[in-house]
């Protein structure tokens, strides 16, 4: 399941970034995003024994509160001059939380949560 997510995830988390950047504002000097600072996860809830195992082992799932585990680290994918930026966070982190849904929907229930800086 590792090499799943760093094949199939990652890289569309990547995209995610990258297609905001195409058009997000930017500051006078163009080198960070004009935006509000702040962080983004992918979580799931209630996940199932055989997913936490399978991701527990390569260290891509840590246990969160009441029953939530965080998933990988999606928003580090959003590098240069968005990886400060909270949109760009949130929209790479809910590119890999559609993919896991729809390979994943049976094994817990994903969403994303987004905090300001």
């Amino acid at each position: 399941m590792r090499n799943w997510f760093w094949l199939k995830l990652m890289p569309l988390a990547e995209q995610a970034a990258e297609e905001f950047l195409k058009n997000a504002p930017r500051t006078a000097d163009g080198k960070s995003v004009r935006d509000a600072g702040g962080f983004a996860w992918v979580i799931v809830h209630a996940p199932s024994y055989h997913l936490r195992a399978a991701l527990k082992q390569p260290g891509e799932i840590e246990r969160g509160y009441s029953g939530t585990w965080y998933v990988s680290h999606f928003r580090n994918h959003a590098k240069g001059p968005a990886w400060q930026s909270i949109t760009a966070q949130e929209k790479t982190c809910r590119a890999a939380c559609d993919v896991l849904r729809k390979h994943f929907d049976e094994h817990g229930r994903f969403s994303t949560i987004s905090r300001m800086d």
